[in-house]
C-alpha cells in the first residue's frame, strides 16, 4: 500500500490491485485511539504509509510515478495529533544515541510525573521536582525556573490546578533535545557540592574528562560515572536522588562513542 494524493486528500491505495483502504485504516485508527489510555510514549514503523510518523513517501494519482513529497502515514498522523506533548518516535530515528536517550528520557520522566498527578500531594509534587530539578536544568533554564515557581505555590492553588500547569511546562521543558554542552553545565554545577573535598590533581582530572567529551574523545557516560563515583565517596543524598543521573532504566539503551559532542546535534 501507499498514499495517493487526489486532489487535496491523501488516500491509502494499494497499487497492484487498485484497491482504496482509506476509509478501513480511518475506521481503525478511531477505534485504536478511542479504546487508547493513558500513555508516557509511543513508537510508530518507520516510513510506513500507515504507521510512519516522518518521513513516509506520498505519491501523486497515476502509475509509475516519483514521489510528490514526504510525510506522516494515516495512522501515524492522528497518533501525532492525539498525543501532543508525549513522546512519539519511529523506530529508526530511535538508533540515533541522542534521539533514543531524548524519548526515553522524557517517557519514563512523563510517566513520574503521570503517577504523582493520579494520587500524589503537593509534598509529592515538591519531592518530584526536586529529584527532576538537575535534569530539568540540563533541558533549559526558563522553564526550571517557572516550574520551581508553579512548586512554590505562591498563590495557594488547589493540587488539581498544580497538577495542570506542571504538566503543560514539563511537557514543554521535556520537548527538544538539549544541546550535547546542556549536561557540561549539569555536572559542573554538581562538582560545588563537594570541590573542596577534592584534591586539585583529582577535580582537575574530571575537567579534562569534561572537556574530552566536549572534544568528542570520550561519551558523556565516562563523565557520568566519575560523577557518581564521588557522590559515593564523598556522600551527598541529594544528589544521589537526581534523576538526572540515571533518567531511565540500565540496559534498555546501548552507549557508545557517539554519545559526545562529536554526534550531529538533533531535533
Amino acid at each position: 500500500i501507499r498514499i495517493v494524493l487526489r486532489g487535496k486528500e491523501r488516500h491509502l491505495v494499494q497499487p497492484s490491485t487498485g484497491r482504496d483502504v482509506t476509509s478501513s485504516m480511518v475506521s481503525f485508527t478511531n477505534d485504536f485511539l478511542e479504546r487508547l489510555g493513558e500513555v508516557d510514549g509511543f513508537i510508530l514503523k518507520s516510513r510506513s504509509p500507515s504507521c510512519g510518523a516522518y518521513d513516509v513517501r506520498i505519491y501523486p494519482d497515476k502509475a509509475n510515478a516519483a514521489p510528490l513529497d514526504r510525510g506522516s502515514g494515516m495512522f501515524g498522523e492522528r497518533v501525532l495529533e492525539r498525543l501532543q506533548g508525549i513522546p512519539v518516535e519511529d523506530e529508526a530515528r530511535l538508533r540515533n544515541i541522542k534521539l533514543g536517550e531524548h524519548f526515553l528520557t522524557r517517557a519514563f520522566t512523563l510517566r513520574g510525573f503521570r503517577e504523582l498527578a493520579e494520587s500524589g500531594s503537593v509534598a509529592d509534587l515538591v519531592d518530584f521536582h526536586t529529584r527532576n530539578k538537575f535534569l530539568l536544568m540540563m533541558y533549559g533554564q526558563k522553564e526550571l525556573k517557572y516550574l520551581g515557581n508553579v512548586v512554590a505555590n505562591r498563590s495557594g492553588l488547589s493540587m488539581k490546578d498544580l497538577v495542570m500547569d506542571y504538566r503543560s511546562h514539563l511537557r514543554r521543558a521535556l520537548t527538544k533535545p538539549p544541546r550535547c554542552t546542556s549536561p557540561v553545565n549539569v555536572l559542573m554545577h554538581s562538582l560545588g557540592y563537594f570541590s573542596d573535598q577534592m584534591r586539585p590533581q583529582e577535580r582537575e582530572f574530571f575537567l579534562q574528562s569534561l572537556q574530552m567529551y566536549k572534544d568528542a574523545r570520550i561519551p558523556l557516560s565516562v563523565c557520568l560515572n566519575l560523577m557518581r563515583s564521588y557522590i559515593l565517596r564523598f556522600g551527598s543524598d541529594y544528589l544521589a536522588s537526581q534523576t538526572f543521573f540515571q533518567p531511565f532504566p540500565e540496559g534498555i539503551l546501548e552507549v557508545g562513542i557517539t554519545d559526545s559532542c562529536d554526534w550531529r546535534e538533533v531535533s
